[in-house]
């Protein structure tokens, strides 16, 4: 419904514009981002990577490439890439022998638990919060996880001790954060010691330093309400665990749901890690790229939605109920990126051999790049 988007810019806007379900605004979605760096600035390099009919080897590392090509890899760690598909549970029974594979994102890597997709860890104190942050920033690579865990522990000290308004409404809760201590420096300087100490430099968190910070998180707790706190309401949250294996033991055991449906891929240049995930479940965030996936629902996404792709359709007018919520969906999963969208597709959704490279044309005049999927590796037609 908003027609002007600061997330992306206007090739990501134009290529997500038809599938809005009602116009957006009275010329289409406008977008005028990304804000930060520039990178990612080449013309053109939205893409779709072709995979033959019941053969997705490949597609996720191909994305992953293609990612760190478009983003470089100082880029890469700035935030989320992410895979994601309608369809997310997999289906026992449906392998690559049968006509609805791909049925489910589950079909793109054996390691994916649309089970532990739904989980997340809350920790009991703020100590915990950043320790799991730390981890999920070493591990990974991905700094952006692990400021989103300390955002949202600080929003967590914020509702205890106070009303936070508006802010509890906020998907991008770190983004948020920034907003309003934008007009606070000192509360400002704060909460950027404690990630850039934590997050960025890997300092150990020690029992002897854990007051000094912890004054300072509710300093920065209480500055994001809004009337009267009563700071003795975060007291408990803001203890330090009662005994010194508290947070190893709760790290350790929570690894597996802290970093659930990651899929890691190496290069010589870094490692790219791809979070997946169901289209429902990245609703509201913002990620680098995003590959939305073709999955299964009384039939294959991608050949229900080509019309819109090849500019033969645009919005819902006269499509019927399934078509509307295939819409729905897709609009949701290429307005996340700010940088770089994808498709997964089966060849056969383009149309049968002959129509093949005419559909390819029409995209490609449309902005896309297409990488055809041959063993498992992307062959480029340009």
């Amino acid at each position: 419904e908003v027609p002007t988007s600061l997330r992306f810019g206007p090739e990501i806007a134009s290529l997500a514009s038809p599938f809005a379900v009602r116009g957006v605004g009275k010329t289409g979605l406008c977008g005028i981002g990304p804000r930060g760096p520039a990178f990612s600035s080449k013309k053109n390099k939205h893409a779709i990577f072709l995979f033959p009919d019941h053969n997705v080897d490949g597609v996720l590392d191909a994305y992953a490439m293609y990612a760190l090509d478009i983003l470089g890899d100082k880029a890469i760690s700035t935030g989320p890439i992410a895979a994601v598909g309608h369809i997310h549970r997999r289906d026992d029974n449906i392998g690559p022998d049968h006509a609805h594979f791909p049925k489910s994102v589950g079909n793109y890597w054996e390691g994916y638990s649309a089970e532990m997709a739904k989980k997340d860890v809350h920790p009991r104190t703020m100590a915990q919060y950043i320790w799991l942050a730390q981890r999920l920033a070493s591990d990974t690579g991905m700094v952006a996880l692990g400021v989103e865990k300390i955002a949202f522990a600080t929003l967590r000290l914020a509702r205890q001790i106070g009303d936070i308004g508006e802010l509890k409404r906020k998907s991008r809760v770190h983004l948020a954060i920034l907003r309003v201590l934008e007009k606070e420096p000192a509360a400002l300087g704060c909460y950027r010691g404690v990630l850039d100490r934590f997050l960025v430099k890997q300092k150990v968190l020690s029992k002897e330093k854990w007051p000094s910070i912890a004054t300072n998180m509710l300093y920065v707790a209480a500055t994001l309400c809004s009337g009267n706190v009563d700071e003795s309401h975060g007291r408990t949250f803001l203890q330090w665990p009662r005994s010194e294996g508290a947070i190893d033991l709760f790290v350790c055991s929570s690894e597996a749901i802290s970093r659930p449906n990651l899929y890691r891929v190496d290069d010589r240049r870094g490692t790219v890690w791809i979070q997946l995930g169901s289209i429902h479940s990245v609703k509201g965030q913002t990620h680098l790229a995003t590959l939305l996936l073709n999955t299964y629902w009384y039939g294959q996404s991608s050949k229900f939605m080509l019309p819109w792709l090849l500019g033969e359709r645009t919005n819902g007018g006269k499509a019927g109920k399934r078509d509307l919520e295939r819409l729905r969906h897709t609009y949701v999963a290429l307005t996340r990126p700010s940088h770089l969208v994808c498709l997964a597709v089966p060849r056969s959704a383009l149309g049968p051999d002959e129509k093949v490279n005419e559909s390819a044309c029409k995209l490609r005049g449309r902005g896309w790049r297409i990488a055809e999927m041959k063993q498992g590796s992307p062959h480029w037609w340009d």
